[in-house]
């Protein structure tokens, strides 16, 4: 029986939710929102009453950046990861950043106005901001850190029938964001910021 402690922390609040998983049964342990002024002591008073001191836990990202770039879907996977890279340098550059200092990853989904490119889904957020977030979490077991913009996507189950649904997902929070599932596959994410 495998268990997660799920953490979604916003400024001044932390919705949470433990989750066992036996065979393919999923049960909700435990859930709740927790107001907070000291987030390290939100953090601990959330891993005492769901008594998640070992178990695995995954937490938001925050302040992520969304971007996209169209890409010829002929060029090889070597070409692509070089396109998507000098893309990002030359958006840091026009904002005088330094792209050294974020940590990007991409989706590739289809390019649904254009058959010959794909969508290059780009995340990136400050090595800094998830230096802080395994500092929060040192003293216990953080397994993953991920986007919402991603992790939406995994709450539907999409459908393996010939029967293709499009979906779109609303998350209403203190920001509304829209995900989009078409033909199976994720076609859009929210722009976050």
């Amino acid at each position: 029986m495998a268990s997660c402690l799920g953490l979604y922390i916003e400024e001044n609040i932390i919705k949470y939710a433990k989750v066992t998983k036996d065979s393919d049964v999923i049960k909700i342990d435990s859930f709740g929102i927790k107001f907070y002024d000291r987030l390290t002591e939100a953090i601990e008073q959330v891993i005492q009453e769901t008594y998640s001191y070992k178990t695995p836990i995954s937490i938001n990202l925050s302040n992520e950046v969304y971007n996209y770039f169209h890409i010829f879907n002929l060029l090889s996977k070597r070409d692509m990861h070089s396109y998507i890279k000098t893309e990002f340098e030359s958006i840091c550059f026009e904002k005088d950043l330094k792209a050294s200092a974020y940590e990007t990853r991409y989706v590739l989904v289809d390019d649904l106005e254009n058959s010959e490119k794909v969508r290059a889904i780009h995340i990136s957020t400050g090595k800094g901001e998830l230096t802080n977030k395994f500092e929060l979490f040192s003293k216990y077991k953080l397994i993953d850190v991920s986007p919402i913009g991603i992790d939406i996507a995994n709450l539907i189950e999409i459908s393996k029938t010939e029967n293709i649904e499009n979906i779109a997902i609303v998350n209403i929070d203190d920001l509304t964001t829209v995900t989009t599932i078409i033909s199976q596959k994720i076609s859009r994410f929210p722009m976050w910021r």
